[in-house]
């Protein structure tokens, strides 16, 4: 805490653990926010360098590797659609999914109302939403096929909330 890493090359616990919650004293955010971001961006394949910007000649430094923390990209097998889907479309709501769930979507499956524990903000068709596990964690991000108000009609439990091709894993 408080010392700069100089690379990271996987996102797991241990690298996350080192990060505070505290802002910056320009306010954009504690570094906690940073690496998810940073996790999400080299998931997609892109080299990301999170550093101070005070420093003369500090955009330079840190694309010469001189300065703050490179974190290395992962290979990337999303098409240009996943990765706008995952990075670039507007998050509207969101869902949590039962344990059974998440491990059909991390195989590849659809995602299905059934497997919805409660929905943690609304959503309508075609807006992306958030999935996360039971532990809270964000896992996948999709476009919904319908309305998240579907979800509170008991008689359509089995109805698609999301299609596979529609869910990028994060």
């Amino acid at each position: 805490k408080g010392k700069t890493v100089p690379r990271i090359e996987k996102f797991d616990d241990a690298v996350l653990g080192l990060a505070t919650n505290e802002k910056s004293a320009s306010g954009l955010g504690g570094m906690t926010s940073k690496l998810t971001f940073a996790d999400l961006a080299t998931g997609m394949g892109i080299r990301v360098v999170i550093f101070k910007t005070k420093a003369a000649d500090s955009i330079q430094k840190a694309m010469d590797g001189k300065t703050g923390t490179v974190c290395y990209p992962k290979k990337a097998a999303k098409t240009a659609r996943q990765k706008w889907l995952a990075s670039g479309s507007l998050i509207i709501g969101g869902v949590q999914v039962d344990e059974g769930a998440k491990k059909a979507l991390l195989k590849r499956k659809s995602l299905l109302a059934v497997g919805v524990k409660r929905v943690i903000k609304d959503f309508k068709q075609n807006e992306a939403f958030e999935i996360s596990g039971e532990d809270g964690v964000a896992f996948a991000v999709a476009k919904a096929k319908t309305d998240s108000s579907q979800l509170k009609n008991k008689d359509l439990k089995n109805i698609m909330l999301a299609n596979a091709d529609d869910i990028v894993i994060l």
